[in-house]
């Protein structure tokens, strides 16, 4: 497995592509600006891949600037754990507490829960409940690696 991570936004929060065998998952679109996105985009073109999944480990505001730009680029919604829909829906909310603005990411048709699994190329990715940071916290744990993204 390939990750390829980025830094964005005014919160230096870090966005991650994993990639594997031209299949590929994004994971937390933090990117605030459109030319931020444009380089997750140059990346994911220069390698030719295939994004399969976009992923959340948790929806603060910080994490989600980009995932509109990224649902209408791919047609998908991004994945996250039930508890994320409360914080995707109040969004305006969280990006008026720290004086910024975003788009928030439709609320997630699948929902991601301790023991799934997320699949691309020839890597599976366990998804582990790890609230603390916050109560809809994920990890996305690739064992035979032992690589994960909290």
């Amino acid at each position: 497995m390939h990750v390829e991570p980025f830094t964005f936004n005014p919160f230096m929060t870090n966005c991650f592509l994993c990639h594997d065998q031209g299949e590929a998952v994004l994971i937390d679109a933090s990117c605030d600006t459109e030319a931020e996105c444009v380089e997750v985009m140059d990346v994911i073109k220069e390698h030719g891949l295939d994004l399969c999944h976009l992923l959340l480990t948790h929806a603060h505001v910080d994490h989600i600037f980009g995932c509109r730009f990224f649902e209408g680029q791919f047609g998908q919604r991004f994945k996250a754990h039930e508890a994320a829909v409360p914080f995707i829906e109040r969004a305006d909310e969280q990006a008026t507490a720290f004086g910024v603005e975003v788009e928030p990411p439709s609320v997630p048709t699948t929902l991601l829960a301790e023991g799934d699994t997320i699949s691309f190329g020839d890597v599976t990715l366990e998804i582990l409940h790890t609230p603390g940071h916050s109560p809809d916290s994920i990890s996305f744990v690739h064992r035979p690696s032992r690589q994960a993204v909290t």
